[in-house]
C-alpha cells in the first residue's frame, strides 16, 4: 500500500518575459563590458490555484497491499490479517500390558487309606470319600501398566481390544490314572486378579479375584478352566495414576476344592500327592476407559501475524496508534468435543516492537465439537457477533495491540495458545489419538483511531529546480486556502525547503498548515521565510512532515469516500527575479 506523494506545481513563481524599453544606440560605441542585468522585485505575487476535490481513495492506494483492505460493506478501510491453527493432536497413547508369567503350583492331597481295586467287591469300581485340598501353593502377579498418559488421573474402567485369557490346568498325580477311574473336582476356590470384569456364567468376586467352580470334570487326568475378561473395574485408590503407572498386584492359586474318585483299576498307597496346577494369563491392550482426565495442550502451533509490510504513512518510528475497535474471530475445532469434553485456555497476542513486547490475553472456553470466538474490547458490537455464532471475550486494552508506549509499530504480533486443558470426570475415552485442535483466526481492525494516537509521515519531493528558479530569490512564500475535510482526525503539515543537494535550507520557525477534523471552510495556512532575511535559492523541493491526531473517543473509521477539500488555494511569494538580457 502507498500513499500518493504530495503534489505541488512546477514553477509556481512562472514569470511573463521582461521587455526592455530601449532608446536608439550609435552602434560606433562598444558597449560589450555593460552589465545588462536586470533585478525585478516581486513583493506579494498571488497565484491562485484551484484543485479539484480530493477523496481517500485518490490518496491512499491499496492495489500492492496486504494487510490494509476496504471494507466493501461498511465503505471503510481496515486492518485485516489471517492466520491458521495447525492441526495439533490429542493423544492419550498406548495402555499395553504384557503377558503374565506365573509358575506352576503343586496342591497337597492326603490318601489316609490305601487304595486297592483288586480287592473291591464291585467290577463297576467303588466310590471314595471326596479327598480335600491342602493348603496351597500361591504364585505372585504383577498387572503394572507403565507410560500412562500423564493426563489421565484416574481409570476407574477399562475396556479391553481383546478379551483377557485366562486358562487354569489342574493335572493329577500319574499314581491316579488308569482305565476305566473317573475323577472331578468339585467346589474349587480359584485365587485369580482381581478387578477382572469377567463374562457372565461365573461366580467370581471382583474385589477378591475369588473365583468359584462348583464342579469341573477331569479327562485324561486333566482338568482345564477356560476363562475371558473383557476388562477392568477399578476402584479409585487402586485406579490413580502414580508416576504415570497403575500397579494392580496379588497372587493367584488355587485356594481350597476336593477330588471325587470312583475308582475300579487302581493301586493308590496311602501318602501325599500333589495335583499339577498351571496359569495362563494373557496381557491386553487397553481400548478404552472411564475415568478422570486433565489433558493440557501446550504446543498449538499458529501463524504470526507481520506488519512488516504496512504502508509508509503508518510505518515511521513515531507512530503511535490506538485502534478503536479491533476484533480477533478465531475458529477453533475441539479434539473431544463429540465425547462431551470442554476445554478452556487462554489466547495471547504478543506484540513485538523494536524495543520490547506487550501481551494481550483472553481466557476462553470451547465446547461441542467447533466453537466461534471473538476477543475485542468493550466497544465491540455484542448483538452482531453473537448472531454470527461467535461468544464475544472481553480484553482489556486491545485497544493497544500496535502500541504501548514503545518505538513505532511492532513488527509482528505472535498468536499463542497457552493453558488450554481439557479436564473431566468419569467420561468414558478411547485410547489413542482421540482428534485434533485446528482452526483459524483472522484479525480486523476498522481504520477507526482512537484518542492519544498519532501518525507521522514524511515524503521528500525534489527535482523542481530549473534554470528559470535559480534566478529567483525568494524570501517570503505564504500557502494559504480554505479548508473542509471530512477526516475524524487533525492533520498539520510542516514544510522545509531543500537544495538541489537535498540539503536543508535554513528557513525561519514556521508555523505548521493545521486541518482539523470535520471542518467546513476553515481558513488554513503556512508561511515560509529564509533564515535572518536571507533568500531561499537553489530551491529544488521540499520535504513534507505530516502528523495525524486523534483527541476525540469513538470517531468514526476512515473510508475511501472521506473527501478532502481546498478552496481559494493561493500561493503568495515575494523575493526578485534576476533578468539577463543577452
Amino acid at each position: 500500500m502507498r500513499m500518493n506523494r504530495l503534489l505541488l506545481a512546477k514553477g509556481i513563481l512562472s514569470l511573463t518575459a521582461v521587455t526592455l524599453i530601449t532608446s536608439c544606440i550609435d552602434d560606433k560605441y562598444d558597449l560589450t563590458d555593460i552589465d545588462t542585468t536586470t533585478e525585478i522585485n516581486v513583493k506579494d505575487l498571488t497565484i491562485p490555484v484551484k484543485l479539484d476535490t480530493l477523496t481517500l481513495k485518490n490518496v491512499i492506494d491499496l492495489d500492492d497491499d496486504d494487510l490494509i483492505k476496504t471494507d466493501s460493506v461498511n465503505n471503510i478501510y481496515s486492518i485485516e490479517k489471517g492466520g491458521n491453527i495447525d492441526n495439533t493432536a490429542f493423544d492419550l497413547g498406548q495402555i499395553n500390558v504384557e503377558n503374565l508369567d506365573i509358575s506352576p503350583t503343586n496342591i497337597p492331597i492326603y490318601i489316609k487309606q490305601s487304595v486297592n481295586t483288586s480287592i473291591l467287591p464291585s467290577d463297576d469300581g467303588i466310590q471314595l470319600d471326596d479327598i480335600d485340598f491342602g493348603n496351597p501353593e500361591m504364585r505372585p502377579y504383577d498387572y503394572t501398566m507403565s507410560n500412562v498418559n500423564d493426563a489421565l488421573k484416574v481409570l476407574r474402567k477399562i475396556t479391553t481390544k481383546s478379551p483377557i485369557s485366562i486358562t487354569v490346568n489342574l493335572s493329577l498325580p500319574p499314581e491316579f490314572l488308569g482305565t476305566g477311574n473317573q475323577f472331578s473336582f468339585k467346589d474349587i476356590k480359584v485365587q485369580l486378579p482381581s478387578d477382572l470384569i469377567m463374562e457372565e456364567g461365573y461366580k467370581y468376586d471382583s474385589d477378591s479375584g475369588i473365583l468359584e467352580i462348583q464342579s469341573l470334570p477331569i479327562t485324561d487326568g486333566k482338568a482345564t478352566l477356560n476363562l475371558q475378561a473383557s476388562g477392568m473395574q477399578l476402584s479409585t485408590a487402586k485406579g490413580t495414576v502414580i508416576n504415570g503407572k497403575i500397579e494392580l498386584k496379588g497372587n493367584v492359586g488355587i485356594l481350597g476344592g476336593k477330588i471325587s474318585m470312583k475308582v475300579k483299576n487302581i493301586n493308590i498307597s496311602a501318602g501325599t500327592y500333589n495335583i499339577k496346577s498351571e496359569y495362563e494369563v494373557s496381557g491386553f491392550s487397553v481400548k478404552d476407559f472411564t475415568g478422570d482426565i486433565d489433558y493440557k495442550m501446550n504446543d498449538i502451533q499458529i501463524d504470526p501475524i507481520s506488519l512488516n509490510d504496512l504502508p509508509d504513512f503508518l510505518n515511521n518510528s513515531q507512530t503511535n496508534i490506538i485502534i478503536e475497535n479491533p476484533i480477533i474471530k478465531v475458529n477453533l475445532k475441539n479434539p473431544v468435543g463429540k465425547y462431551g469434553i470442554d476445554g478452556k485456555g487462554t489466547l495471547n497476542f504478543i506484540s513485538k516492537f523494536s524495543n520490547g513486547s506487550k501481551t494481550h490475553s483472553g481466557e476462553f472456553s470451547i465446547s461441542g465439537e467447533n466453537s466461534k470466538l471473538a476477543f475485542c474490547t468493550d466497544k465491540a458490537n455484542e448483538v452482531d457477533l453473537i448472531r454470527e455464532g461467535y461468544t464475544p471475550i472481553k480484553i482489556e486494552g486491545l485497544n493497544y495491540i500496535l502500541s504501548n508506549g514503545y518505538v513505532g509499530l511492532p513488527q509482528e504480533i505472535s498468536v499463542s495458545v497457552t493453558n488450554l486443558e481439557f479436564m473431566g470426570n468419569n467420561i468414558t475415552l478411547p485410547v489413542g489419538t482421540l482428534g485434533y485442535a485446528s482452526g483459524s483466526y483472522n484479525f480486523y481492525a476498522p481504520l477507526a483511531f482512537g484518542a492519544g494516537t498519532e501518525i507521522y509521515y514524511n515524503t521528500t519531493e525534489s527535482g523542481w529546480w530549473s534554470e528559470d528558479i535559480e534566478k529567483v530569490n525568494i524570501y517570503n512564500l505564504e500557502i494559504s486556502a480554505k479548508c473542509t475535510s471530512k477526516l475524524p482526525v487533525n492533520i498539520s503539515l510542516r514544510v522545509q525547503p531543500i537544495d538541489r543537494n537535498g540539503k536543508i535550507i535554513e528557513i525561519e520557525e514556521t508555523n505548521d498548515f493545521i486541518v482539523p477534523a470535520n471542518c467546513t471552510n476553515v481558513p488554513v495556512s503556512i508561511a515560509i521565510k529564509g533564515k535572518n532575511g536571507s533568500a531561499i535559492k537553489d530551491f529544488d523541493g521540499a520535504i513534507f512532515e505530516a502528523k495525524v491526531t486523534q483527541t476525540e473517543e469513538n470517531a468514526p473509521a476512515i473510508g475511501p469516500n472521506i473527501k478532502i477539500e481546498l478552496t481559494d488555494l493561493r500561493f503568495t511569494v515575494s523575493g526578485n527575479f534576476l533578468y539577463e538580457d543577452k
